[in-house]
Order: C-alpha cells, then structure tokens, then sequence
C-alpha cells in the first residue's frame, strides 16, 4: 500500500517477513549444529583454550590431548575458534 508516497507494509506482510527471518536463522543453526567434532591429535598439543570455550563441558583433556564427547557436543564450533593450532575440525572436513 502507498500512502502519501511511502510505502507501508501490512501487517500480514510484516509477519511473513518476521517468520522467513527466523526460518532462515534456524535453518542456518541447524546446518551448524549436530556435525561432529573431531580433534586432530598429531596436532593437539594440550594448551586446553577448547576446554575453556566449551560451554556444554564437552571437550576434556585425556592424556594431554583433547577429547571430544559426542554426547555432549552440538557441533556449534566455539571450540573450533578457540583452537590456534586448529586441531579441531569438522567430521568429514580437511
């Protein structure tokens, strides 16, 4: 609807715009979380920086190496970030 030469949304159209947004959002968490993280052990060299980033209390160290519990893990890639010797990855991801 035009109105005094502006444009005005309705609110069904406002709606609609609100409800793809948060489909997006959702499709874009979704493609993130559930991929499994693996640690790169050759890589590792046990400063614990994911340990610290976790905040599902997902990564622990285990023989000065960090070890991913993929119970506890939602692949949202915090611990990924963290890691300056990028010894985590992305299951399936070079």
């Amino acid at each position: 609807m035009i109105k005094n030469g502006t444009t005005v949304k309705s609110a069904p159209a406002k709606r609609i715009v609100a409800y793809l947004m948060i489909l997006l959002l959702a499709l874009t968490i979704f493609a993130v979380s559930g991929r499994q993280v693996v640690v790169l052990l050759n890589r590792c060299v046990g400063c614990g920086d994911c340990v610290r980033a976790c905040n599902r209390d997902a990564v622990t160290m285990v023989m000065g190496k960090a070890c991913i519990d993929p119970e506890k893990c939602t692949g949202c890639g915090v611990c990924l970030s963290a890691c300056a010797y990028h010894a985590l990855r992305y299951k399936g991801e070079q």
